[in-house]
């Protein structure tokens, strides 16, 4: 647990904030997810938060981002792609950045599987480059304009 600390510690101040915002909303996001479903959570989550703007788009604070996502992730079971990539998701569109959530899907030995994972820019931020190669992508991003979830950018 020492160890812990004092990489924490060893972190920027804004990738102490990321990290701790990020261990905070993954758990509520989770119970969210399965109290109100997707798409309601994605529309209260893009109510919440403020219009894209271009001129924020920064590739260092995306990858900041999802790093620190994915740190507080590994120390929290309740952390699955969805719950991952939804929080992502919202904490770049917190910071005015835009980046899509992917979802695809694959069947493996019969059974149907499901994967989230986000994108910046057409690059995935928070798993690996090949990921639409070993899911198929829905053919659109799933996106929210004026409020309402669509299907396309």
């Amino acid at each position: 647990m020492g160890n812990k600390w004092r990489k924490f510690w060893q972190l920027s101040f804004a990738e102490q904030r990321l990290l701790a915002q990020s261990a905070l909303l993954l758990p509520l996001i989770a119970v969210a997810l399965k109290t109100i479903g997707l798409r309601r959570l994605q529309r209260i989550l893009f109510k919440l938060s403020p219009k894209p703007m271009s001129l924020a788009e920064s590739s260092n604070r995306v990858r900041q981002s999802s790093a620190m996502v994915i740190c507080a992730a590994n120390n929290l079971s309740v952390a699955h792609c969805l719950t991952r990539s939804l929080t992502l998701w919202w904490l770049l569109r917190r910071q005015g950045i835009a980046s899509d959530l992917r979802v695809g899907v694959r069947k493996v030995d019969g059974q149907f599987q499901a994967h989230a994972w986000i994108e910046y820019q057409g690059c995935v931020v928070n798993d690996t480059a090949d990921v639409a190669e070993r899911y198929s992508p829905f053919a659109e991003s799933l996106n929210l304009e004026g409020g309402d979830l669509v299907l396309g950018d």
